[in-house]
């Protein structure tokens, strides 16, 4: 068992990250391998395997659009809530590659769709230690204005905040990047319709068991 402080310095870090990421809108890969090397720096076992086990989340996800664009006009930011499950298995010592499914719900257009794909996770310790990801996804249209495309990528970081013997409580902190094919034009009744593409920086809290 880990004792409290560990997990403290570990929520400390996690929104120190947060913080500069709202402040300067700067977060990238880079940032992302620091940071999580530095919240495992404590890590004595750094040439560990991970476990051939399938690893499950689930989690409530909020985003905050840094930039919304139809065509060549800028929109409002409005924000983006969404649900996300996600299912992994280990091919390497330290990569698991998994499967993805939920629903987003896009504030502007008011636009709905599931989402379908595909993620790759880096853990930089083991299970209960913090990871990094990339998502890749296809909208599946749930709002008649707009097609399925595939149209999600997501880089992000994991942490746990806190652990019990069946789950743990995480935290995720990520760049979202999302395109919607319409089929009706949005702004002129005269264009040909366009696509709509929303740029930003979220973060969920869920479950991993």
């Amino acid at each position: 068992m880990k004792p409290k402080n560990y997990f403290m310095k570990k929520t400390t870090l996690v929104f120190a990250l947060l913080i500069s990421i709202s402040t300067f809108a700067q977060f990238t890969v880079s940032d992302g391998i620091n940071t999580g090397k530095q919240v495992d720096k404590d890590s004595k076992s750094t040439n560990y395997a991970l476990e051939k086990q399938w690893i499950q989340t689930a989690e409530l996800e909020l985003i905050l659009p840094s930039e919304i664009k139809y065509k060549q006009s800028e929109l409002d930011n409005k924000l983006s809530f969404g649900a996300l499950y996600t299912i992994n298995y280990p091919l390497f010592k330290k990569f698991t590659l998994g499967a993805v499914g939920g629903f987003q719900y896009q504030s502007q257009q008011s636009i709905s769709a599931v989402k379908l794909g595909g993620m790759f996770r880096y853990y930089f310790q083991d299970y209960e230690n913090a990871n990094m990801y990339a998502l890749l996804a296809k909208n599946i249209a749930v709002s008649e204005k707009i097609n399925s495309a595939m149209a999600n990528l997501r880089l992000g970081l994991q942490f746990p905040i806190d652990k019990d013997p069946n789950y743990t409580l995480t935290m995720n902190i990520f760049w979202d990047y999302n395109y919607y094919d319409f089929k009706k034009p949005l702004l002129d009744l005269n264009e040909n319709p366009g696509s709509l593409t929303a740029r930003g920086y979220g973060i969920s809290f869920g479950f991993q068991f």
